[in-house]
């Protein structure tokens, strides 16, 4: 019987892990979403903060988005080094866009 209590305590604990992990990843979609939904309309500022969000969250194509904002200048002050960074981060992780852009980083001597 106290076998069958560890195992139940051990399979609520994974299932809350999975829960976090999915809610997470659910969250971070959802703030790359709503940071497009900013950009589209042009509201650059508030974009980029919903970027960052779903960038912090490890969201690749957030990351992506974050570096183009600072690539291009748009709501912050341009900035390649700071653009490099979040594209590297989502280069690791296999963002197309990201490799593309690290590549022409490269090329440009940065």
């Amino acid at each position: 019987m106290k076998t069958l209590g560890i195992l139940i305590i051990g399979i609520l604990i994974i299932s809350v892990c999975f829960y976090q992990y999915s809610v997470e990843a659910s969250d971070a979609q959802d703030y790359y979403e709503t940071g497009s939904r900013y950009y589209r309309s042009l509201d650059y500022a508030e974009a980029l903060k919903w970027y960052r969000k779903s960038a912090d969250q490890g969201e690749a194509i957030g990351q992506t988005q974050l570096g183009f904002m600072y690539y291009f200048g748009q709501g912050v002050s341009k900035n390649l080094t700071e653009a490099k960074k979040w594209f590297h981060k989502a280069a690791l992780q296999g963002n197309e866009e990201a490799l593309e852009m690290m590549k022409l980083l490269k090329e440009k001597g940065f």
